[in-house]
């Protein structure tokens, strides 16, 4: 007799589901995502149809993890880079910016020494 869907599941997640989770923290950026793609497995386990006609649920797992992985990357791509202008870090970046005025001054300052050096005016 097969086993059930259920049993299945609940077989591989006992018996992988941390090795998903160190699988994805290993390939994704934010290291918390790593649990929430390793559940997303198992949903698609749930979701196939035939359970039974999985000859290596095993490498069917990995399989599923691999193209979530990548999946995620791309959204992430997608996504772009997000920047929180409270965080003390980006905040700091910005007030160390220097003023336009000085880039121009100094651009002044760069134009005139040319003019001296190279004597044209």
């Amino acid at each position: 007799m097969t086993e059930s869907k259920r049993a299945l599941v609940e077989r591989l997640f006992a018996a992988h589901s941390a090795a998903l989770r160190s699988f994805f923290r290993r390939r994704v950026r934010e290291g918390t995502d790593a649990a929430d793609l390793a559940q997303k497995v198992f949903a698609r386990l749930l979701r196939v149809s035939d359970t039974g006609a999985i000859r290596n649920a095993e490498a069917y797992l990995f399989t599923v993890a691999g193209n979530l992985a990548s999946e995620h990357e791309v959204r992430q791509r997608r996504r772009g880079v997000s920047v929180d202008i409270n965080d003390a870090t980006t905040l700091s970046e910005f007030i160390d910016t220097p003023a336009l005025e000085t880039d121009v001054d100094s651009a002044r300052q760069v134009t005139q020494l040319r003019e001296v050096v190279c004597g044209t005016r």
